[in-house]
């Protein structure tokens, strides 16, 4: 799914860059995915903008992240 995604070339290594750690992204949306399902209708939204990959096989990083929990606050 992530390599059909326009930025996709990035993530391969452009322009003298290494390649990115798409495992690291791919499991960040697996775990997102994951707590939407835990939440289920409680959740209104979830947004993680950006999300910083790193050299292959060194990881990711949510710089922001933010959800909306109903009935919360």
């Amino acid at each position: 799914m992530l390599r059909r995604l326009r930025i996709a070339p990035v993530i391969d290594g452009i322009r003298g860059q290494p390649p990115l750690d798409l495992e690291a992204a791919a499991d960040v949306v697996e775990r997102l995915s994951w707590l939407a399902a835990d939440l289920g209708a409680r959740l209104s939204d979830a947004e993680i903008n950006p999300l910083v990959l790193r050299e292959r096989g060194k990881g990711a990083v949510a710089v922001d992240v933010r959800a909306t929990i109903a009935g919360v606050g």
